[in-house]
């Protein structure tokens, strides 16, 4: 009988442990242009990832648009390689020259 206290309690330890690591976890596409309005939303569209000197963009042939995402992981920075994603695309203020639209990645894969 001495060993069941110990297995529920560490049972319920790990429980806790993991009930902290969920509540902690960060999203992964967070949105970095919140002060700009959101112009559209792009739901499963394909494009490819291209290298602009030292940033990437999405060029989407079947919209004939080119989007400059603010958080595209590290491990989809890969020049010419083909994905599907979603996201929102930002307003541009009056003035500004980008490479692309601004526009935030809500979810990203390979097609």
């Amino acid at each position: 009988m001495g060993q069941y206290p110990r297995l529920i309690f560490f049972g319920l330890w790990l429980t806790f442990l993991l009930f902290l690591t969920l509540q902690c976890e960060t999203p992964m596409m967070e949105d970095c242009y919140q002060e700009r309005k959101t112009m559209q939303e792009v739901n499963a569209v394909a494009g490819t990832i291209s290298r602009q000197g030292k940033s990437f963009i999405i060029v989407v042939e079947s919209m004939q648009k080119h989007y400059a995402p603010c958080n595209l992981a590290n491990e989809w920075q890969v020049d010419q390689k083909d994905i599907q994603f979603s996201g929102m695309e930002k307003e541009v203020y009056p003035h500004e020259r980008w490479a692309g639209l601004p526009f935030v990645i809500t979810t990203i894969q390979t097609p």
